[in-house]
């Protein structure tokens, strides 16, 4: 992607963020966050296409834009509303590979398939794991706190807590039913951040360039970490 292309489409965030352009959770602020990870994602990645990498540029700096809209149901799908209703010189329809685009914009906050091996499926994932990216680490531990008006912790001997070391120990056995956990305690909220980015990490392992790996790693340890000390902290280990 050109410069003169990634200025339009910064310009397409500006306007459809409006107002929200700069908080800092969900608004470009995050997105920026998201395209240094997809930067470190393509420097010396031989595992990924030329073509992909090009496309998932534009992935990741359109993926959000439907957030703006609370009326939405699922803002990955607003956001693909959006592109093809109002940007068409901006996301032209013959933009290579933008069905693939659309398909991992429309669907990146949706239940993910880990059956599926398709090379379409895989793009998918590499926006799924660059914005998810952003809710691990101390960076992703700080967004948590700040965004969820949930309380920190489980009520003491709350099986939830069970479940909490449970998956700490075996991420890879997080299912579809814990997503409620986001929505229950920050304790819980990073454990399922934890688990998801740990399980997408496994899906797509062997994609990654060395640089991207290790920083990955990072902040899944930096996480895991986190989450132990307040299970001690608060004694509920």
């Amino acid at each position: 992607m050109g410069e003169k292309i990634k200025h339009e489409l910064m310009q397409v965030l500006e306007k459809c963020y409006g107002k929200n352009r700069n908080e800092p959770i969900h608004g470009i602020p995050h997105i920026e966050r998201v395209f240094e990870g997809f930067k470190l994602f393509k420097k010396d990645n031989s595992f990924v296409s030329v073509g992909d990498i090009q496309a998932l540029e534009y992935a990741v700096v359109l993926h959000d834009i439907g957030r703006n809209n609370p009326s939405a149901p699922e803002h990955g799908v607003e956001s693909v509303r959006i592109l093809d209703k109002y940007f068409q010189k901006e996301f032209p329809k013959d933009l290579p590979k933008r069905e693939w685009i659309c398909n991992a914009i429309g669907n990146h906050t949706k239940i993910f398939n880990f059956e599926d091996k398709t090379k379409k499926h895989f793009f998918l994932a590499y926006l799924i794991i660059l914005d998810c990216m952003d809710t691990v680490g101390e960076r992703g531990i700080n967004r948590t706190i700040r965004a969820c008006n949930i309380p920190l912790i489980p009520k003491r001997g709350d099986l939830k807590i069970e479940r909490i070391k449970e998956l700490l120990e075996n991420p890879e056995d997080r299912t579809d039913e814990d997503r409620n956990m986001k929505n229950s305690s920050i304790l819980e909220h990073l454990t399922y951040n934890y688990c998801f980015v740990k399980q997408m990490y496994g899906f797509l392992k062997d994609r990654f360039s060395l640089a991207f790996e290790k920083e990955i790693n990072n902040r899944l340890d930096l996480s895991k970490d986190f989450i132990y000390n307040l299970l001690e902290f608060f004694k509920l280990k």
